[in-house]
């Protein structure tokens, strides 16, 4: 994102971004995942691998989750990212989102049906 602002104006813009940046009210782990964010740092699977860092793809995690745990277990898990995907879809596409509190008691309750 800034790299973009960087091409497209002078030195000055850049450096009032990471003062506003910098400057807004939030926990400095907030502003620190802003800059990282920013700086396209974020530590995401293709990333890791690059590094040669192994992690397992969401395959593997979801057989992992469905052979290790009760059916029980499996199918809460199951429930909760559904829940947690729609609400990502929504956020995405409709700009509507539940509080990330809601979501534990939507996928719950979605799961006792």
């Amino acid at each position: 994102m800034w790299r973009n602002m960087r091409r497209q104006s002078g030195n000055s813009d850049v450096t009032t971004f990471w003062s506003n940046l910098w400057g807004i009210k939030a926990p400095p782990r907030v502003k620190h995942l802003l800059w990282r964010i920013c700086q396209d740092c974020l530590p995401n699977r293709a990333r890791l691998r690059q590094h040669h860092v192994q992690c397992p793809d969401v395959k593997s995690l979801f057989g992992d989750i469905c052979d290790k745990e009760d059916r029980k277990t499996a199918g809460r898990v199951a429930v909760m990212m559904e829940v947690m995907w729609r609400n990502r879809n929504e956020c995405i596409w409709n700009n509507e989102k539940e509080e990330a509190s809601k979501l534990g008691w939507l996928g719950f309750h979605k799961w006792r049906e």
